[in-house]
């Protein structure tokens, strides 16, 4: 991956949280877990980080449920944002989903999400991940 933080010079708590898919407020320790870095922390050590963010394309979710149906008619409002590497408005089959920075991985219950381009919006379409190849689209569908 390319760097996209500069390798010296000025570098801030927004620069770092932007380009990691964080959201205000930034703090070291949430950056440092999530770029996995372990402590102690220091703001140097994302010096020529290459940032995810940089070339991921948002989108929204819902909380992850147990099928489309739920994805689409019980959660069906989208309000987590996320990411993707695709080149899909919205990710499809083989393209990696992104949380503050890190691959989305499946919960207990499933791995199903419906997700949309608007926030608070109804879902349009639904996903699943399973743990056995965490982050990877391994379905989708219309709702």
């Amino acid at each position: 991956m390319p760097n996209y933080l500069p390798n010296s010079g000025p570098l801030s708590f927004s620069m770092i949280g932007n380009g990691l898919c964080s959201f205000t407020p930034f703090s070291l320790n949430a950056m440092s877990n999530v770029a996995g870095f372990t402590s102690p922390f220091s703001v140097s050590a994302f010096y020529g980080l290459g940032v995810p963010c940089a070339i991921l394309k948002p989108f929204y979710i819902t909380n992850e449920t147990i099928s489309s149906n739920n994805a689409c008619y019980v959660e069906r409002i989208a309000t987590r944002p996320a990411w993707h590497d695709g080149a899909q408005p919205l990710p499809v089959v083989g393209d990696k989903v992104y949380i503050n920075g890190a691959v989305l991985l499946p919960a207990t219950i499933g791995g199903w999400y419906g997700m949309t381009l608007a926030y608070y919006s109804s879902v349009q379409r639904w996903i699943v991940i399973k743990s056995a190849n965490p982050g990877v689209v391994f379905a989708q569908g219309s709702c």
